[in-house]
């Protein structure tokens, strides 16, 4: 890789595949250890010349984090905005979006902070393999936030992360707490003590499969004629309902995989079904392993975030309720999201 221009883009050898920007790169890794992405944070992370501004337009690159596996097409798909720090903030997306959903969102805080947002497992640009069958947990994304974290020099970053991605993000930081500096969790997947021990039980996932929510995932619709199409279909509709155009367009530019006589959905019915149904994890548990500060943005109705103001024997942890906000509080409330990053940050 090398460097050029003020901005410190790094060039591009070969041009990129589908609507990723001209700004991608791709980087060589094994599995999940990105030695590529350490060079690159290395090199991303010097002094800025004072003068040298990005606009919240231009505020990201995409890279992709390659293995070098037999199978060659494996990679994590990541987004990093261009400017230069090393206060770092990683955000996380929810089940069935990707990264790029969030980038209205991240623009200003890419302005003063290193952001970087990866496609988890089964979304957006990310390649790695994504079978529903046998999985029980979300330890799967945790481990591949946790392996790219291990990669990144520099002092720990604070980890946001929105629902799955929240919940996955803290079981990441309860495995290895020091990779973390603190969490920001908006409105994470976080069931009662109670419920969460029931779900390790065996079997358990068969009932959960037959969830409304599995179900309807699996009757979603996959194929689209155009993107236009699919922005009609989903605009102020269902989890969309009120969502700004460009956000939108935003999910639908990495949602959609060009197949050339259409469009499919990156993340597929099924694999966003299983992750409905899939909780044999314990975040509970990894509030606890981790101790370091957390701080919850919860949706005043229809929440999916079951801790209290007061956690009993938490004494990390505060939990903030928004209000008038749903599970989608990103989407809704987006300065209170803002707000609770750079706070956390600074």
């Amino acid at each position: 890789m090398r460097l050029s221009g003020r901005r410190w883009r790094p060039t591009v050898d070969a041009p990129t595949v589908g609507t990723r920007p001209t700004g991608a790169v791709d980087f060589l890794a094994t599995n999940l250890d990105v030695p590529g992405c350490r060079r690159y944070h290395r090199a991303m992370t010097r002094a800025r010349p004072a003068a040298d501004r990005t606009s919240p337009a231009e505020a990201f690159s995409g890279v992709d984090c390659r293995s070098q596996r037999p199978t060659g097409g494996v990679r994590c798909r990541c987004w990093i905005s261009v400017r230069r720090t090393v206060r770092s903030t990683w955000c996380l997306h929810a089940n069935g979006f990707n990264a790029r959903t969030y980038a209205h969102l991240l623009a200003p805080l890419a302005e003063t902070y290193r952001i970087w947002a990866p496609d988890l497992r089964g979304h957006g640009g990310t390649t790695l393999p994504a079978d529903p069958r046998g999985r029980r947990s979300w330890n799967d994304h945790a481990a591949d936030i946790g392996a790219l974290l291990q990669q990144i020099d520099g002092p720990a970053p604070v980890v946001a992360g929105h629902s799955m991605g929240g919940t996955a993000s803290l079981l990441a930081a309860g495995q290895a707490p020091e990779r973390a500096r603190s969490l920001v969790l908006f409105d994470p997947v976080i069931w009662r003590r109670g419920p969460t021990l029931v779900f390790q039980l065996p079997f358990f996932d068969r009932a959960a499969a037959r969830a409304p929510i599995a179900v309807n995932a699996l009757k979603r619709r996959e194929r689209f004629d155009s993107r236009d199409q699919a922005f009609q279909a989903y605009f102020n509709r269902g989890a969309f309902k009120g969502w700004p155009d460009a956000m939108l367009r935003d999910y639908l530019a990495d949602g959609l995989v060009d197949e050339g006589d259409g469009y499919r959905l990156a993340c597929s019915p099924a694999w966003e079904a299983s992750n409905y149904t899939t909780h044999a994890h314990d975040p509970w548990r990894a509030m606890a392993r981790y101790g370091g500060p957390i701080h919850i943005l919860k949706g005043e109705t229809g929440s999916t975030c079951n801790v209290q103001e007061r956690p009993r024997g938490l004494p990390n942890v505060t939990v903030q309720i928004v209000p008038n906000t749903t599970h989608f509080l990103p989407m809704q409330a987006p300065d209170a999201v803002i707000e609770a990053i750079r706070k956390t940050t600074n």
